[in-house]
């Protein structure tokens, strides 16, 4: 399950959001999908439990840039059964910053959404609004930039 940034937690599943903010910022924000949290499983539905697999897949996914916190837990699947559930909260972190940049001649303003397409890119867009003697120009810039193919 992977929860929005603002008003929840990994510890207390009761817990949502409270203000106006918190409602607002978790709209606006990229809620990671599933399968780049699945992508970084060491572990496989119907195997063999190996806590080791679970505690390192727990590390792995804390370690991306996308994610606050983690917590992985398991419990019976039922009293005589050999079989374990495991359950993966994940909160994400909140990825778009905002830009603004002022100087004597220019002011730039965007922003940077760091999980724009699940994780395996960056997007940057920036209004630059440049003033001259005689003249303003304004120019719209965008970066996007691929930072990692998933197989």
């Amino acid at each position: 399950m992977t929860l929005d940034p603002f008003g929840h937690s990994i510890t207390d599943t009761t817990q949502m959001p409270k203000n106006w903010g918190e409602r607002t910022g978790n709209r606006l924000h990229l809620k990671t999908k599933k399968i780049a949290i699945y992508n970084l499983l060491l572990f496989k539905r119907n195997s063999v439990y190996d806590s080791y697999k679970v505690q390192e897949t727990e590390r792995l996914i804390r370690s991306q840039k996308y994610v606050t916190a983690v917590r992985i837990t398991h419990k019976l699947a039922g009293v005589a059964s050999d079989s374990v559930d495991v359950t993966i909260r994940v909160l994400d972190s909140w990825s778009t910053i905002p830009r603004f940049s002022i100087s004597s001649n220019q002011v730039s303003v965007g922003f940077k959404e760091k999980d724009f397409l699940d994780q395996v890119s960056n997007w940057n867009i920036v209004l630059q609004i440049v003033f001259m003697m005689a003249q303003t120009e304004m120019t719209l810039l965008t970066r996007f930039q691929i930072s990692r193919i998933l197989i």
